[in-house]
């Protein structure tokens, strides 16, 4: 066993900082490239209620979270196969309608 998971806690925080730093650097391109992807992810329905918006708004602020989600989760997946059923289960639970 590698010296970096000898102790309990250090898989938890080190599953944690990779889930964190995966959402983070993701959210980053998105916001990077926002322009480029409007085209795709933005809500271009003005017109409503509730709708309030005077141009497209991007509509995946989401993903980024989501990403790191499953990069945590296959991480710990691959550490602790007997967990990997159970991860699956909680991401296709966290899917949208």
């Amino acid at each position: 066993m590698s010296e970096t998971f000898k102790q309990g806690a250090k898989p938890a925080l080190f599953f944690s900082t990779s889930a964190f730093a995966v959402s983070f650097l993701t959210t980053l391109w998105v916001v990077r490239h926002a322009k480029a992807l409007q085209r795709l992810a933005s809500d271009h329905d003005l017109s409503g209620p509730q709708k309030f918006h005077s141009r497209p708004v991007p509509r995946v602020g989401g993903l980024g979270i989501l990403i790191g989600v499953i990069a945590g989760g296959a991480m710990l997946g691959w550490r602790e196969p007997n967990l990997a059923p159970w991860l699956a289960m909680f991401l296709v639970s966290a899917l949208p309608a």
